[in-house]
């Protein structure tokens, strides 16, 4: 999966009262000067983290079970 990006990048220089930009010479209202970035990624397995999410629902339904249950009055 990969997702192709145009970005600039643009930070205001205070010692030469310029802007530092990259790619430079880009002009920050043309987006056919900006660069290019192609993003990619791994799948991420939901499968895993599916099963995380019922073990920690299912200790927290147990805690809050044990933990508020109405207990015997012992006379």
């Amino acid at each position: 999966m990969g997702i192709l990006w145009n970005l600039r990048v643009a930070a205001y220089d205070a010692s030469t009262d310029t802007f530092a930009a990259w790619p430079e010479g880009s002009d920050a209202n043309d987006p056919s000067t900006w660069g290019t970035e192609l993003y990619t990624s791994e799948q991420i397995p939901e499968g895993l983290s599916l099963v995380v999410l019922m073990l920690l629902s299912s200790a927290a339904v147990i805690g809050a079970t044990v933990v508020l249950r109405k207990r015997s009055r012992i006379d």
